[in-house]
């Protein structure tokens, strides 16, 4: 018990160093360069995840535990082994006219040549059915069922991991939802932060227990893991805007901002956030490529679903470590205090989002702009989900290995992003680039790669037929990619109302995490039914008109001015309908007489700050 009692002391005393920071006990300090650096490593830590488990190993994993379990390839009536001394003619193949694959069997097949020879009338492959497409049934004409059972459904292996992707965010939407608004009272923020990341970190190293037997155990942990993920990414993300406001050059131009030098603190306000968002992306990239690069011996030196498990235990384990320091370095910030009679949490946060949907129409050009990010952030998303399948299981790679050729793309894709955001962020800084005009090109230049796929409909000589056009494609896809992402958050971040950051930052992780289950079952869907390539369609209605709402709908200026407007109007801790709406009120008249005495104070609060903005804009 002494041991234990000791050993607990020691963890409340890691809790309390890790809760305060240990840099300040001011409750917005100045920011250093260590606590910026400190939140850089997060994102160098937590992309080992993005990059290396859900990116790359994990939808493998899954993909090949629901086939295996299937019965592929064992199961398909098109494949035989010829075992000892058989000769060919003594397998009886009954009359299909299927490819018949023969394992153990000499037939002369070159790699760089068609798949199968022709040899006795019939059309014999050597070696094993590498995708489920080749596994025909016995009529030679129909691919084989495989399937795999939950409880009364039966799902297509190819589908498992979308499905699961599918259902992970719509679990993650509710997660926000439920701690988003908590974020901005108290060290909550830090809190949640600290317990989400040591979560998911931890149940992503246990995947390397997922076997044929246990396959659904790897929809589990992709569910809880990237729940884990995506709310320790929405409160690390909602300290930007905090940090970029406590730079001493913010600090600064904000000493002297009056009405006629208003413009120029936003200038160096939205520089600030510019460059803290790009940097941390930057050292996203560079940590999941430098572990990506550490996992990709396993491919070649280890059977193929034991590498899967490796490397996701392996990006589990990066994830783990290299989180600490932003642990330690970045500062609590706190909000106001939770109102001392709310009795849930969880409720009192769902009542918050309530209200703040409510009072969108307070703030239109940010809520126009989350609208739009919901679009094109889902088919960005789905680029990625679609190539992977299509490149597994229906690209022809000739002389190429497979095995190859994707690690090729999957290295190849982040260092193009980090290149991608080095360059722009040169460019943006020397010519002043908006953060606006830079999301809209990059999605009108990922637009290129769903509307080449599209290609492949009338014609099979090229159209993402062939592996060779991967890499043309992956060009065009990883310097954009890191782009958009790290200047859509600054862009929001320089249009959020001040004091709700971790609620509007949990909007946009319900639309970017949250809205990306529609395009995996938009694909789920059309898998199914054989029709993936008309995915892309969906894909670039989904990039180009959100590019195309995006630069003529929205007005940064006005945006600012919008989002001060509303944080005056609705200052962070004047709580006391909620919680009596949530707490130990209980009595209906009361609380509708505060929420009503309430509405009215915020009304006229909301009138004199659009009379202060209006009057600005003349």
């Amino acid at each position: 018990w002494w041991w234990w009692w000791c050993k607990m002391g020691k963890l409340h005393t890691l809790y309390e160093s890790i809760l305060g920071g240990g840099i300040d006990t001011d409750p917005n300090p100045v920011l250093t360069t260590r606590e910026k650096h400190g939140w850089y490593s997060f994102d160098f830590a937590n992309s080992a995840f993005m990059q290396v488990v859900m990116a790359m190993y994990l939808p493998l994993l899954l993909q090949s535990m629901a086939l295996k379990k299937a019965g592929f390839p064992d199961d398909c009536p098109n494949y035989v082994v010829v075992r000892g001394n058989e000769s060919l003619s003594e397998v009886v193949f009954g009359e299909s006219v299927a490819d018949f694959f023969i394992d153990n069997l000499q037939i002369g097949k070159s790699p760089c040549t068609s798949h199968c020879k022709l040899f006795d009338g019939d059309h014999y492959c050597q070696g094993v059915p590498s995708q489920s497409s080749e596994c025909q049934a016995v009529d030679g004409r129909s691919l084989y069922d495989l399937h795999v059972d939950i409880g009364s459904w039966q799902m297509n292996p190819s589908e498992y991991a979308l499905i699961f992707i599918s259902i992970s965010v719509l679990f993650q939407a509710v997660a926000f939802i439920s701690v988003g608004a908590l974020g901005d009272y108290g060290t909550n923020r830090k809190k949640v932060f600290v317990a989400a990341s040591l979560t998911g970190s931890i149940v992503c190293i246990c995947t390397i227990a997922v076997t044929p037997d246990l396959w659904w155990l790897g929809g589990v942990i992709m569910i809880i893991a990237n729940i884990m993920y995506g709310v320790s990414y929405l409160m690390y993300s909602a300290w930007l805007p905090l940090l970029a406001g406590s730079d001493p050059d913010s600090l600064a131009a904000l000493k002297h901002n009056d009405i006629s030098q208003y413009s120029e603190y936003e200038t160096v306000l939205q520089a600030k956030t510019d460059e803290i968002s790009s940097h941390g992306f930057l050292w996203g990239y560079v940590g999941g490529t430098t572990c990506l690069l550490i996992t990709l011996p396993l491919l070649f030196t280890m059977e193929l679903d034991a590498a899967y498990r490796c490397g996701i235990a392996i990006g589990g384990i990066w994830w783990f470590m290299f989180q600490w320091p932003a642990f330690f370095r970045l500062n609590p910030r706190p909000g106001p205090p939770l109102p001392a009679n709310v009795s849930s949490y969880i409720g009192y946060s769902w009542y918050q989002t309530w209200q703040t949907l409510k009072r969108l129409r307070d703030i239109p050009t940010t809520f126009r702009f989350i609208v739009y990010w919901f679009m094109y952030s889902d088919g960005f998303n789905v680029i990625g989900n679609v190539a992977a399948v299509i490149a597994n299981d229906s690209v022809e790679w000739g002389c190429i290995p497979k095995t190859v050729g994707l690690a090729v793309i999957i290295v190849v894709a982040p260092i193009l992003s980090l290149v991608g955001l080095k360059v722009v962020n040169y460019y943006q800084a020397k010519y002043k680039w908006r953060p606006k005009s830079i999301v809209v090109g990059s999605l009108i230049s990922l637009a290129f790669i769903p509307a080449y796929a599209l290609i492949g409909f009338f014609t099979p000589k090229f159209g993402m037929h062939f592996g060779w056009e991967l890499f043309l494609l992956v060009a065009v896809y990883g310097p954009n990619i890191g782009v958009v992402q790290a200047y859509s958050r600054s862009l929001l971040s320089t249009m959020l109302p001040k004091g709700h950051e971790s609620q509007f930052f949990s909007f946009f992780e319900i639309t970017d995490k949250g809205s990306s289950w529609l395009g995996p079952a938009v694909v789920a869907i059309l898998s199914r039914n054989g029709l993936m390539r008309y995915s892309f369609v969906f894909i670039l209605f989904m990039l180009l008109v959100p590019a195309a709402l995006l630069h003529y709908t929205i007005d940064e200026e006005k945006g600012v001015l919008q989002a001060e407007a509303y944080s005056n109007a609705h200052p962070p801790g004047d709580t006391a309908a909620a919680s009596a709406y949530v707490g130990k009120v209980s009595d209906d008249s009361e609380v509708q007489t505060l929420l009503s005495a309430e509405d009215d104070d915020f009304d006229l609060e909301e009138d004199d700050a659009m009379v202060d903005v209006d009057e600005s804009e003349m």
